[in-house]
């Protein structure tokens, strides 16, 4: 039963009950989950994204995120983006990446994850645009060792800083750059001997 307000974590439970066939019962309206493999006659359907009970279109857009349906999520978020101008404009930008990533439109993408980056480099998202376009970088068949240096170049105290060098290490040894790797792994020990 998903009863009540659904968050992100009530819809991943009722998705991962219809996988073990168990049927789902909302009382709210959810994005369709389509069936995967149980049955062909066990999903949840959904009301038109419109319908969807959330506070603002920033809420319903990531709801369909993560629903997958990321072109429903692009389309919300354009329309928030044309009604509200520059507010939360980080975050539309970094969702916005996020949606075409997932329809695996990695050009789209990296526009976006670097309009964040050059317009707002000092907003909390910032550097999660960096390790976002190296990972799509990555999915796109490209080195994105590049971008991991850059973005632990950029905020060498964050916390996820050792482990944008050692991705960008692992990049570099599995395309058989080792000489490259072992450049990365050794700025890591050097920079962050305490990391695990």
């Amino acid at each position: 039963l998903a009863l009540g307000e659904i968050d992100g974590l009530k819809y991943a439970a009722a998705a991962g009950a219809i996988n073990y066939g168990f049927p789902v019962i909302a009382d709210t309206v959810i994005p369709q989950i389509l069936p995967t493999g149980v049955t062909e006659h066990e999903h949840v359907v959904s009301l038109p994204f419109n319908a969807i009970h959330a506070k603002d279109d920033l809420e319903r857009a990531e709801i369909l995120y993560r629903a997958g349906e990321y072109a429903a999520s692009i389309e919300v978020l354009e329309r928030y983006a044309g009604s509200h101008g520059e507010e939360n404009a980080p975050r539309v930008r970094y969702d916005l990446g996020l949606a075409y990533e997932g329809l695996e439109q990695y050009q789209r993408a990296f526009e976006e994850y670097d309009a964040l980056i050059e317009r707002y480099p000092q907003d909390p998202l910032a550097p999660a645009a960096w390790m976002a376009k190296a990972r799509a970088a990555g999915a796109y068949g490209g080195d994105p060792s590049g971008l991991y240096h850059e973005f632990a170049r950029h905020f060498p105290d964050h916390s996820r800083a050792p482990e944008a060098l050692w991705l960008g290490a692992v990049a570099l040894e599995r395309a058989g750059d080792l000489r490259g790797a072992a450049t990365f792994y050794q700025q890591l020990t050097a920079l962050y001997p305490q990391d695990q």
